[in-house]
C-alpha cells in the first residue's frame, strides 16, 4: 500500500467517523429535545407545575392538579365538536383562572351559569399571563375550538407592565406588532440550539436559576409608570403594545369568524383601598388611568370593550366584591362580573 492510499483510506476514515458522530449528536439531541427536555418546575403555594417555555415563557403542565384538564387550563375537557352550542373562549391572568374561588366560582364558570346550556364556556386564562400570552394561547389553542366569541379579561393595574417585563412582542418601525427574538426564559433556559447542552445547564443550576425566573415571571405588583408618569417614553411603549396586541387579538378572532370583546377588571386599590396610592403620591385624578387607557385603545381599534370598573363602583357590597387577603375577585365578585358580561352578550345576540 502506498503512502498516498493510505492517506486517502484514513482521511475517509475520518470523515465517515465524523458524519456518524454528526448524525448520532444531531439524533441523541432531538430525543433529548422531545423526550428528556423538560424544564418544570413548581409554582410556591399553588401546588402547580409550571412548564418553562421559550415562546410563551411558561404554561401549566396538563393534568398537574386536580381540576387541570389535559391542555393546561383549570376547566372540564376541550373537544372540538360544539353541539349546537355557541363556544365562548374565556382567556385572561388569574382573575380569569381564579385559584382563590372554587372551579365553579370562577368568572368564566359563574358566565356558563348565566347564559345556560346554548353555550360552551372555556376558561383559559392562566395566573401571572399578560395579555401577550394569552393572544399566543388563542392562536396555538384557542382558535382550534372554533370559537363564537373570544374574550380576554384585561386587568390594567399590572397588564400593561407584563407586556413590558415579558417581552414577548415588540413594534416595528412601522408600528406594526412583532414577535421579539429572545425573552428572559429563552436567555436562561434555552440559551443554546442544542436541547443536550440546555439540559446539562438547566440540571446543574436548576436551583438559582428558578429562584431568579420565578419572581421576574410572576412578579405582578401595581405598575405606577402609567399612574406616575404617562407621558414617559417607557409609559408610551407600553400603551403602544398593548394597543397593537389588543388589536392583534381581534383581527385573529375574526378572521376565525370570531366576535372578539375586551373585558376591563378593575383594581381594589383604586376603588375601596387608595392607601398604598397615596403611599406613592398618586395623584387621585389617575387612579383610573390604566382601565381609561385600555378602554380607549380598544374603541381605537374598534373593539368591542366592556369595562366593569363603573358598575363595580356603583354597587353598594363593591368592597365585598374582592378577596381581600389577595385582591382577586371573591365569589360575590367573579358572580357579579359574569351577570354583567352574561346581559351584554345576550343583548348583543338579540
Amino acid at each position: 500500500m502506498t503512502g498516498e492510499s493510505h492517506f486517502r483510506k484514513t482521511t475517509l476514515r475520518l470523515i465517515l467517523l465524523g458524519v456518524s458522530l454528526t448524525i448520532g449528536f444531531l439524533a441523541a439531541d432531538l430525543i433529548v429535545r422531545y423526550v428528556f427536555f423538560n424544564p418544570v418546575c413548581e409554582y410556591s403555594g399553588s401546588g402547580l407545575k409550571i412548564q418553562l417555555s421559550p415562546e410563551m415563557l411558561y404554561t401549566i403542565v396538563p393534568d398537574s392538579r386536580l381540576g387541570i384538564n389535559s391542555d393546561g387550563f383549570r376547566d372540564h375537557e376541550f373537544t372540538l365538536e360544539k353541539n349546537g352550542k355557541k363556544r365562548i373562549c374565556f382567556l385572561g391572568d388569574s382573575f380569569t383562572m381564579g385559584l382563590n374561588v372554587r372551579p365553579e366560582e370562577t368568572i368564566p364558570e359563574a358566565l356558563q351559569t348565566c347564559l345556560g346550556e346554548d353555550f360552551d364556556v372555556c376558561n383559559m386564562g392562566a395566573l401571572g399571563f399578560g395579555p401577550d400570552q394569552s393572544l399566543k394561547v388563542l392562536k396555538k389553542t384557542g382558535l382550534k375550538l372554533m370559537p363564537d366569541l373570544v374574550i380576554e379579561a384585561v386587568f390594567p393595574a399590572n397588564d400593561f407592565n407584563d407586556l413590558y417585563k415579558n417581552g414577548l412582542f415588540t413594534l416595528d418601525e412601522s408600528g406594526q406588532l412583532i414577535e421579539t427574538k429572545t425573552n428572559m426564559v429563552k436567555s436562561l433556559i434555552f440559551p443554546s440550539a442544542s436541547a443536550i447542552v440546555n439540559q446539562v445547564q438547566f440540571l446543574w443550576a436548576k436551583a438559582w436559576t428558578v429562584d431568579i425566573l420565578l419572581p421576574l415571571l410572576f412578579n405582578d405588583g401595581y405598575d405606577y409608570d402609567l399612574l406616575d408618569d404617562p407621558n414617559s417614553d417607557r409609559s408610551k411603549y407600553k400603551v403602544l403594545v398593548m394597543g397593537a396586541v389588543l388589536n392583534e387579538f381581534h383581527l385573529a378572532a375574526t378572521r376565525q369568524g370570531a366576535s372578539f370583546l375586551v373585558v376591563i377588571i378593575p383594581s381594589f386599590n383604586n376603588i375601596c383601598d387608595d392607601k398604598e396610592l397615596k403611599q406613592n403620591n398618586v395623584d387621585p385624578e389617575r387612579y383610573f388611568t390604566p382601565e381609561n387607557l385600555v378602554q380607549f385603545l380598544a374603541e381605537k381599534h374598534s373593539i368591542p370593550v366592556l369595562n366593569l370598573t363603573p358598575a363595580f363602583m356603583a354597587n353598594k357590597q363593591r368592597c365585598d366584591l374582592w378577596d381581600r387577603q389577595d385582591g382577586h375577585l371573591s365569589p360575590l365578585g367573579t358572580r357579579y362580573a359574569a351577570e354583567i358580561i352574561a346581559e351584554y352578550i345576550q343583548n348583543q345576540t338579540r
